[in-house]
């Protein structure tokens, strides 16, 4: 899946922040392995916050790269998109 137009982004991390299971903090997997939020910026999370908002999924942005969910079930669906 084409992310965005750097090639060397192959997809999302996302991972708990402050061990938080209703909040993620989002990052970047480049395709030599490393995951940062070196690189990640605002409008390539568009087409989440698309599918996000087409779903039904409520979710209050705290920062641009984290995101806070009212339900585990928005997070298990987000996963299973975009994980």
């Amino acid at each position: 899946m084409n992310y965005t137009s750097d090639p060397r982004i192959v997809g999302f991390h996302w991972s708990h922040y402050m061990n938080n299971p209703l909040i993620l903090y989002i990052q970047v997997r480049y395709s030599h392995g490393a995951i940062t939020p070196t690189g990640l910026r605002d409008h390539h999370l568009v087409p989440v916050l698309i599918w996000c908002e087409e779903n039904n999924i409520n979710l209050t942005r705290l920062s641009w790269n984290i995101w806070q969910f009212e339900k585990e079930s928005d997070i298990t669906m987000l996963m299973l998109k975009w994980g």
